[in-house]
């Protein structure tokens, strides 16, 4: 362990989602590892900190009280494997939760009457319950002998084909037949779809096209939170990757929620400023190699680092305010920020709409073909006549609604991106949020704060090594003040709670510590 004295670096995190909260955990907690001390101040303009910020509590059964976490968090072996990782290196516990799921279409008319039908189900553990067919099928009132025979063996066909298609899905989802980027959603459908007599003749064609609009389109619409239009521009590796890195692998949540992660991640952080909106950030009067923070609750000077754990679209008015502090000599600085705002500028967000509520109107009619997640999809009307609720989202978007509790006496749903609005005296709560949503632009801006480095062979293990953008030159300068970028869109992949941990992670180990002339040979979970 390197002797380095009495130093104490001061960095400042400014946001407490994730990633924030995992660098300050690993900055904090750092000084048995590295031997260096490090003061670090969190900035969150909320009253909680930002992970459990828009969870709330009801009363179950009349008398218990729940914690519900807003929005819900499940994460997926196999491509989780940083946030399972730290999850056990804190002590979180977490449980096996592999849902299953109901796939339905809602068409809207003019009256505002909606049609909801589910056309398809999926009864989890990682498909080996297998798949169903809901009660609205037409073979699914059999009422005689032989419509039962008939019934049966529709439906074995269908299992059959979707095996079939899945199993082709699966092949090309491997490393090996994976796209090229910049291949899209879209234009992969297009290029994978069977061509021939035989795939004529069988129809395959349509139903491999069939299976990507109804089966494809809506859960990875689910998972982003993205309307339909982003997930056709999508690139497809990341969910090819996402498909395969999964297989069999089993979905979690943490048993005690968010709120227990929290406590365990910021437990050792000395600074917790709440309720404070950081306004803009200067260069620090006293020493131009560190950064001051203008705050709502006042201004804080001294910082060695600044580490952006927002939104990349806010982070772009703070790192806007430091460049206009800085002297005109310092043009190579100035000029690597221009470049580090530019960047964060391809990142793009999308509104997204979470309600607490006990409408079951959200679930399919019949209560035999309700799952654990409910997916639907909006059929949009040629007509402008459709009025947009204040708290739905396009009909682009494919809603979610996740069975909290399922108690008659107390049901609780949460919706994700719902396409019509709930019965306003149902609602318990309402929370609107933004996504990240990756694009062609972003995926290229990504390789400067993150690049990813592939195996030598298509089944090896990458690894991530930080973009020159990162540190903002302090990895070259020493006499700047370090600033860093991390968060769900700062990391190869789809944006999702991977890759805060993984952001986080990287500029700490091979970032502020580097900078400080630390090198840390020990993993940390």
């Amino acid at each position: 362990m390197p002797l380095l004295g009495h130093r104490k670096p001061s960095v400042a995190v400014v946001g407490s989602g994730l990633a924030g909260l995992t660098a300050a955990y690993l900055l904090s907690s750092s000084g048995a590892r590295t031997g260096l001390t490090f003061d670090v101040h969190i900035f969150e303009k909320a009253a909680a900190l930002g992970m459990d910020a828009q969870s709330i509590s009801v009363r179950a059964d009349g008398h218990c009280e729940r914690r519900i976490d807003v929005p819900m968090r499940s994460f997926q072996g196999g491509y989780y494997k940083q946030l399972i990782a730290l999850y056990r290196h804190l002590g979180v516990n977490f449980r096996h939760a592999n849902f299953s799921y109901s796939f339905s279409s809602l068409t809207p008319t003019v009256k505002g009457i909606s049609d909801l039908r589910t056309y398809f189900i999926y009864n989890g553990s990682s498909g080996v319950k297998g798949v169903g067919f809901p009660t609205n099928n037409p073979y699914g009132l059999a009422r005689d002998f032989a419509n039962t025979l008939l019934s049966t063996f529709y439906f074995t066909l269908a299992t059959i084909l979707i095996l079939f298609i899945y199993l082709r899905l699966l092949v090309l989802a491997s490393p090996v037949f994976r796209p090229e980027p910049p291949v899209t959603f879209h234009q992969w459908v297009s290029q994978t779809t069977p061509t021939g007599i035989f795939a004529r003749w069988t129809r395959l064609d349509a139903f491999w096209c069939e299976f990507s609009r109804a089966i494809l389109l809506p859960m990875f619409s689910a998972v982003c939170t993205a309307p339909e239009e982003d997930v056709h521009a999508h690139p497809m590796a990341e969910f090819l990757e996402y498909i395969w890195v999964t297989l069999g692998s089993h979905h979690y949540v943490v048993k005690h929620g968010v709120r227990d992660v929290v406590s365990r991640l910021a437990r050792y952080v000395p600074h917790i400023h709440l309720s404070c909106t950081v306004v803009s950030i200067t260069t620090d009067p006293s020493d131009s190699s560190k950064i001051s923070i203008q705050t709502s609750q006042g201004t804080y000077n001294g910082f060695s680092h600044l580490l952006i754990a927002t939104q990349a679209n806010n982070g772009i008015p703070l790192l806007t305010s430091y460049y206009s502090s800085l002297p005109k000599d310092a043009s190579e600085h100035r000029q690597t920020l221009e470049e580090l705002i530019q960047c964060l500028k391809s990142f793009q967000y999308r509104k997204t709409v979470v309600i607490n509520h006990t409408d079951d109107t959200f679930l399919p009619p019949d209560q035999r073909d309700r799952r654990d997640l409910n997916l639907v999809q909006g059929t949009r009307l040629d007509s402008d006549e459709m009025h947009l609720d204040p708290l739905t989202v396009p009909m682009s978007y494919t809603m979610a609604t996740h069975v909290l509790s399922n108690s008659k006496d107390a049901p609780i749903y949460q919706t994700t991106n719902p396409i019509v609005p709930p019965r306003h005296d149902s609602i318990l709560s309402v929370a609107v949020l933004e996504r990240a949503v990756l694009t062609a632009e972003s995926k290229a801006a990504l390789r400067l704060l993150s690049h990813r480095e592939e195996g030598q062979w298509p089944f090896t293990k990458c690894s991530t090594s930080l973009g020159r953008l990162q540190g903002a030159g302090r990895l070259q300068v020493a006499t700047r003040p370090g600033i860093w970028v991390c968060g769900s869109y700062a990391h190869s992949g789809i944006p999702l709670l991977e890759g805060c941990v993984a952001s986080a992670r990287d500029v700490v180990e091979q970032g502020i510590l580097r900078c400080e002339g630390v090198t840390v040979h020990d993993k940390p979970w």
